[in-house]
């Protein structure tokens, strides 16, 4: 086998029980390795087809598990997250049935876009650890990805004993924190480029103390302009991370990370359809630059589309080892997010505005587990609790009118609200154990949810005061728009099967049940829009929200996976059902629209993912997918409106992706190309307004020079995006639910290029 006596010195002469991939660059060379012992960082920075169990230490593991997962290793995020090192979704571009976008070349900018096998990123999860430390709406990428030592994307069915938080219906992306070295150490990274980039990261190690205690502290600044119009995106993102991780006896640890992140940005204007198809004419469209003294413009204006955010995490992890197959975990974290966003209104009470929401969360949670072996049979019994305040719909939000000398004045509250705590009880059972050549894993999640109840009041004559101090001055409740609290609860099997066909060829099948949250904003706007026309009709705003339930997709995954030391493939076959799906129905008994969970859509397809080692130096990696995610029946949105969806891709979901990697090594040098395909997209249910495909080359070129003058390892590395400066629409504004209404396009970014140098002492 191919670089034997490489991965022998790496490895030792370990039995070699898990497939990984070492990466070469951006490919992938393929070897069997032993997983890592539970809180510590692999031997090897990796890409795998199958997700690292990292138990080791107290629950053997036994064979591969049955998952349609890949995870990106650090080399790959700092390949395939670029310069910005931000954005988790641009460390997962190459993966197969996966499209994203974001609007500037660096990913800084909260205009992004995901989907995964067609499905969009309202019903996406994420986490950190395992752990919910992100909201649904407010501020993102509080983590430098410098600071993870992999990513993992699961496709199709979620395991019960991951994927908490509001939703994981789309799939799971979940980061691995890079734990404090054993060696003392200092890292350093400049990056600039285009469009004014700059960033700075530094992260110093203290290496093992004597008392056992290992600790990190990072910090990082990053800037760059808007590519198109004016402003900044960040005009200045300040991060902070942390971490320390302590033995305190022979069978227990304590680990603690936390990261606190300061963002200001300016928003990219998207464009109508007629726009999105002149790019030559308006590929540069964005905000005002400047005033005009026209208030009907002058919202347009860039200053006044922007957002601000300041946010904190912490999180624990407690293990203790009960015996040699038993230990238990504790994780208990906690996320705050402060901010608010402003934007432009063509109809904010009655004629156009800026509207300013101001955003405040604040969650608490936990997960504990224990895991044990009972006679080869590994057996993991967990519970996940959260309690989070201010959920969406929003609390309260201000409308500004643009003065003729180019102020904002206040116009009064538009909407004011309180709302109760969003609160979630899951307990979890896995089971997972070898019978013959087939690995078997069996499990159930039960969640039990509460949805908040929500008094809204009228907002007449309130002052311009901050939401905590309006209720001084004694708002008058609506008792039409009174939502009673209500509680939610699904049952969510999984199982899987994984069987060694022979030493180089497995096949696995897998069924899970995941969920995503009703989308409670819009049914609020709708009815504060119509409100006497619903009042009309018999129906106040907690009928509405009662018409809204959590969205359930049955996943089922067949896949095989191939390889010896020099190459592999791994084609998958899916198939989701997807049932409660929330539309903007028209109801005839009481001839008003509104948002009901009562279409149904499917999901199915096709993707592969390959990787060949040609010779030491050269390596490829490539993936394919083709994607159907399509309603079940035409939709009715008027008494004489039918919209015809049946059988219709849903919008900005192309058909056909294609990713290819290849990653040349020689005297310290690594060149790495790699090409996206986006097969032709839409952006309206109908399939009427067609986005054509597009096809956009990056380069990236690295040098590493280890230990230079007994100093330390230098690297150095140029990324060339967009090389041949390809027009494209990139972003697409529908998402799942919107089935009529104004799609908005953003241009994919163009040419770019950024340097970076790092040194580690």
């Amino acid at each position: 086998m191919k670089n034997k006596t490489l991965i022998q010195s790496l490895l030792g002469e370990k039995a070699m029980k898990r497939w990984w991939i070492v990466p070469a660059g951006l490919g992938c060379l393929p070897v069997w390795a032993e997983p890592a012992p539970i809180g510590e960082p692999p031997v090897l920075d990796v890409v795998t087809v199958e997700g690292v169990q990292t138990d080791a230490d107290y629950v053997e593991p036994k064979g591969s598990q049955p998952n349609t997962e890949s995870t990106v290793s650090r080399e790959g995020i700092r390949r395939l997250a670029g310069p910005g090192q931000t954005n988790v979704f641009k460390a997962l571009d190459l993966l197969p049935s996966l499209h994203t976008e974001t609007a500037d070349p660096f990913g800084l900018t909260a205009n992004r876009a995901i989907r995964i096998r067609g499905k969009g990123a309202f019903h996406l999860g994420q986490t950190i650890e395992g752990l919910p430390l992100t909201g649904v709406v407010g501020g993102a990428d509080i983590y430098d990805l410098e600071n993870m030592d992999g990513i993992t994307l699961y496709r199709g069915a979620v395991p019960p004993d991951k994927g908490f938080g509001f939703s994981n219906a789309t799939g799971l992306i979940d980061q691995t924190i890079l734990r404090p070295f054993d060696k003392p150490g200092f890292s350093v990274r400049e990056s600039f480029g285009s469009y004014g980039f700059n960033r700075v990261y530094g992260r110093i190690d203290s290496g093992l103390l004597p008392t056992d205690t290992k600790l990190f502290a990072s910090y990082s600044y990053t800037t760059a302009y808007k590519w198109r119009g004016a402003g900044e995106s960040p005009a200045n993102r300040h991060n902070l991370g942390f971490g320390f991780t302590q033995k305190l006896t022979d069978s227990a640890k304590l680990e603690i990370f936390g990261a606190y992140n300061d963002l200001e940005s300016h928003d990219f204007r998207p464009l109508n359809y007629s726009q999105a198809t002149r790019l030559d004419a308006f590929g540069k469209f964005d905000y005002n630059r400047r005033l005009s003294g026209i208030p009907g413009q002058d919202i347009n204006y860039y200053d006044f589309n922007r957002r601000e955010f300041s946010d904190f995490s912490l999180f624990a992890n407690l293990e203790i080892k009960l015996t040699d197959t038993s230990r238990i975990s504790v994780k208990p974290y906690y996320w705050r997010d402060d901010g608010f966003r402003l934007f432009a209104s063509n109809n904010l009470l009655g004629s156009p505005g800026v509207t300013r929401w101001d955003i405040e969360h604040e969650q608490v949670g936990l997960v504990a587990q224990y895991d044990t072996s009972l006679q080869g049979v590994q057996v993991t019994l967990g519970y996940w609790w959260q309690d989070m305040e201010s959920p969406p719909p929003p609390v309260g939000q201000k409308a500004y009118r643009v003065t003729a000398s180019g102020d904002l004045a206040f116009a009064g509250w538009s909407v004011l609200s309180k709302q109760e705590n969003h609160v979630f009880h899951s307990p979890y059972l896995v089971v997972n154990g070898q019978l013959g050549k087939a690995n078997l894993r069996a499990g159930v999640r039960y969640l039990d949810q509460t949805v908040p109840g929500i008094r809204y009041y009228d907002t007449q004559g309130l002052p311009d005061v901050d939401y905590d101090n309006v209720f001084r001055f004694n708002p008058r409740e609506d008792p039409t728009r009174r939502v009673a609290s209500q509680s939610f609860q699904e049952w969510l099997p999984h199982f899987g099967v994984n069987y060694e066909i022979t030493d180089e060829a497995r096949a696995y099948f897998t069924y899970g049940r995941n969920y995503g949250r009703p989308d409670w904003g819009p049914q609020a706007s709708l009815f504060n829009a119509s409100r006497a026309r619903f009042t009309a009709a018999g129906l106040n705003l907690d009928n509405l929200f009662r018409r809204l339930k959590p969205e359930i997709s049955d996943n089922f995954d067949l896949g095989l996976r191939i390889g010896d030391g020099n190459w592999w493939v791994a084609p998958t076959l899916f198939y989701a059902i997807v049932n409660r799906k929330e539309v903007n129905l028209y109801d005839p008994a009481i001839q008003l629209t509104y948002y009901q969970s009562n279409a149904e859509a499917r999901s199915y397809g096709a993707e592969i993912e390959a990787g060949i080692t040609l010779w030491d130096d050269l390596s490829l990696f490539s993936s394919v997918s083709y994607n159907r995610y399509e309603f079940e029946n035409d939709v009715r949105t008027a008494a004489n409106t039918v919209i015809a969806t049946k059988g219709k891709q849903v919008p900005d979901s192309p058909e056909v992706t294609a990713k290819v990697g290849l990653t040349y090594r020689f005297m310290g040098f690594a060149i790495s190309p790699t090409v996206r395909y986006v097969g032709e997209r839409f952006g309206d249910a109908e399939n009427t307004q067609r986005v054509p495909s597009y096809t956009v080359a990056d380069l990236y070129i690295d040098y590493e020079k280890k230990d230079l003058l007994g100093l330390g390892d230098i690297t150095l590395g140029l990324s060339f995006l967009n090389v041949f400066d390809k027009r494209y629409i990139g972003i697409i504004s529908q998402n799942d639910i919107q089935v009529a209404g104004n799609t908005t396009y953003y241009p994919g970014a163009p040419f770019t290029v950024a340097f970076t140098v790092g040194a580690r002492f």
